[in-house]
């Protein structure tokens, strides 16, 4: 049983490269996790593992404009055909529920990867046992907010990714709020922010 998991949550990470271009590592797991087929722990393992097998690299790419909260340019996973050719033959060997869950994600991951809007929440614990979350959000035109935030625990790091996701305009109202006043942040309602795993309706 333990192997079969192993092997799904390979086949889970190189799907997800497979369908979304130029994830940071934090986004790859967000959206690993948030399948709910691994916890981060088993993501870590599963694409150390890959990576190395030379499935997947993990490297700044040339031009790379967009920097972290430390001002680096930010590395993105990409599929590798080693990865591609590994995923066409462990994808054979992973239970039917979770290929047909899989093949249903495609579409709101390959959405998300196209909307210029969409609004991103991840988790990763730090070296100093609290719980790092990041949050950025767009409106089709630039970036709107980009906050990272240090909680002690995982409950509230996973809570407040959550409460971010489920509705991001909010949020970045909120925080004008608060930082500018209630006056000076009302006014023209921004265009909506769309968060990566919203459904078409």
């Amino acid at each position: 049983m333990a192997r079969i998991a192993d092997v799904t949550n390979k086949v889970i990470v190189l799907y997800i490269l497979s369908c979304v271009e130029g994830l940071t590592l934090p986004q790859l797991n967000d959206r690993a996790v948030g399948t709910a087929y691994m916890d981060y722990f088993q993501f870590v393992q599963a694409f150390e593992s890959l990576r190395d097998d030379g499935c997947v690299v993990l490297s700044v790419r040339k031009g790379e404009s967009e920097k972290d909260s430390y001002g680096r340019a930010v590395e993105r996973c990409s599929l590798t055909p080693r990865g591609a050719e590994a995923l066409r033959t462990l994808a054979q060997g992973i239970p039917r529920h979770v290929a047909d869950y899989l093949a249903g994600e495609t579409d709101r991951w390959t959405r998300a990867e196209r909307d210029g809007r969409a609004a991103e929440a991840s988790w990763q614990p730090d070296a100093a046992g609290g719980y790092r979350v990041d949050l950025r959000a767009g409106d089709g035109i630039g970036l709107l907010l980009e906050l990272s935030l240090r909680l002690p625990s995982k409950t509230e790091a996973v809570a407040l990714c959550e409460r971010f996701r489920s509705d991001p305009a909010a949020f970045h109202l909120g925080l004008l709020r608060f930082c500018i006043g209630s006056d000076q942040a009302a006014g023209p309602p921004s265009p909506p922010l769309t968060p990566p795993n919203e459904s078409e309706s």
